[in-house]
Formats: C-alpha cells, sequence, structure tokens
C-alpha cells in the first residue's frame, strides 16, 4: 500500500507561503569561526564557492551565512536570496545535527527567500523549483496539514518540468514523481501512482548517474508492490556509489537503499 505521508525532497535537490522568519542578526566572529568579507562582491562570491552538492555541511552552513550577510544589508538582493534558498534546502535535507525546532525555523527562513528570489528573479527552473523544494520541507518539519498548501508544492514542481525536466540531473522529475507516489489521491491531494512513477523511471533513465533518482525509483516501486523491479534500482544507487565521491548524497542514499534491500 502507497504511504500517505509526504515526504519532499530536492538535490538540489531536491525546494512558498511567504510566513519566513525573519533575516537573523549577524552573530559575533568565534576563535573556530571564518570571518567575512565586508563587501557585497566579496560575501556573494564567498557564497557560491563554499557551496558544495556533496559537502560538507560546514561549507554549505558557511554559504548561507555569507548570503544572509547580503541580505541584512540588502533583503531584496535576488541573487543572495537565491544562494541563501539554496543552501537552506541543502542544509534541511542532509545536515543530522538539525533539531526539529532549528528545521522549522531554518525551513521557514529557506521559503521567505525562495519566493524573494522567484519575485526579483522571475520564474526560471531554479527559482520555481527551489520554492516547491522549500515549501515542501516546511509542509514536513511543521507538519501543517492542508491539501491546498499541498497543491502548491505540486504546481510548483509541475513548472520546474515544464521549464527544465533536466535541471540538477533530473530534480524536478524526481521531486514531483515523489509527491505524487507518497501524496494522497483526489479529492484529498494531487497523488497519481501510476504518472508519479512514471516520472521517476524517467529520471532514472534521463540521468543514470544520479543515486536519489534510483532510489526514489526503487522505494517507489516496493511501495507498490514490485519488490524485484525495486530491488534493481535500489543496488543501482549501490553500484553508483560504489564509484561515486559525492558523501552527502551517497551517505544518505547509499544507507537507505541497504535498508530496504536488507
Amino acid at each position: 500500500m502507497i504511504p500517505r505521508t509526504v515526504t519532499i525532497l530536492i538535490l538540489l535537490v531536491l525546494l512558498g507561503s511567504g510566513c519566513g522568519a525573519p533575516h537573523r542578526p549577524p552573530e559575533p566572529a568565534q576563535a573556530d569561526q571564518p570571518v567575512l568579507p565586508d563587501e557585497i562582491p566579496d560575501l556573494l562570491h564567498l557564497a557560491v564557492s563554499s557551496f558544495n552538492p556533496c559537502g560538507p555541511a560546514e561549507g554549505v552552513a558557511l554559504s548561507l551565512t555569507a548570503a544572509e550577510a547580503v541580505l541584512d544589508r540588502q533583503q531584496e538582493h535576488p541573487m543572495a536570496n537565491l544562494h541563501a534558498a539554496r543552501a537552506a534546502a541543502w542544509l534541511l535535507e542532509f545536515d543530522e545535527s538539525l533539531d526539529g525546532a532549528g528545521r522549522r525555523e531554518l525551513a521557514g527562513r529557506g521559503v521567505e527567500y525562495a519566493e524573494t528570489a522567484l519575485a526579483t528573479i522571475g520564474e526560471r527552473v531554479d527559482t520555481v523549483f527551489l520554492c516547491g523544494a522549500l515549501l515542501g520541507l516546511q509542509l514536513e518539519s511543521a507538519r501543517i496539514p492542508g491539501p491546498g498548501k499541498l497543491g502548491r508544492v505540486h504546481e510548483f514542481f509541475e513548472l520546474a518540468v515544464d521549464l527544465d525536466p533536466s535541471y540538477d540531473d533530473g530534480a524536478p522529475l524526481r521531486a514531483l514523481g515523489t509527491l505524487l507516489v507518497k501524496a494522497p489521491g483526489w479529492p484529498a491531494g494531487p497523488g497519481d501512482v501510476e504518472m508519479g512513477i512514471e516520472l521517476l523511471s524517467r529520471a532514472a533513465w534521463e540521468h543514470p548517474g544520479h543515486p536519489a533518482n534510483h532510489y526514489f525509483l526503487g522505494e517507489a516501486l516496493f511501495a507498490d508492490g514490485q519488490p524485484y523491479e525495486a530491488a534493481t534500482s535500489l543496488q543501482r544507487v549501490l553500484d553508483i556509489c560504489a564509484k561515486y565521491s559525492c558523501e552527502a548524497l551517497c551517505g544518505k542514499y547509499a544507507v537507505k537503499a541497504e535498508e530496504m534491500l536488507r
């Protein structure tokens, strides 16, 4: 039976309601913390250079801190909001040190950053996808009910697929596919297991080198009562990660794939 709990993931993975928390005031530098540059161009460069989708979390946290330092001066800065949203989404997915309260607070900020980026930059696949991903992560962390908000996530992901399904190794395809598999069906939600598996299969076929594509396809197939097909996809995750040096992705999805294969 398909689980009804919706879990939204973006690699960038993997994803707004406008209810994010205000920007945090800058904290005094500690002895073990890097000193941030003073100029906005240098802060933006640091936000870009310290972000790596493979981690570590400390580098992505520094990217977020640098972007937020720009936003403390220019709240509507388009690229600073985009960089902050991207870093927040990554940390919500991969930073295991976040507790429940920390996740809720960061998700709220992330939604605000993503929506501001969308409003100031316009409809691009990255701005649209991050709005969907972060709103979904906010719903997950706060456990907010309501098909209306879930519908907004669905709309963002559908638009991201229309704009560029290949973005970030098929992130729009796997996000929309996973949502359709796990969400309740009509009239409570947008769930459509068959369509979700079709999208996940497309992501795995068109972007075979990304372990998350095979993991989510395997998870969906297993939940749909196709254990042999699921095992093939999950084994593919392990095969990729045996040669893949991305610690964040493989540290998460290889472990989960192994657990499901037991």
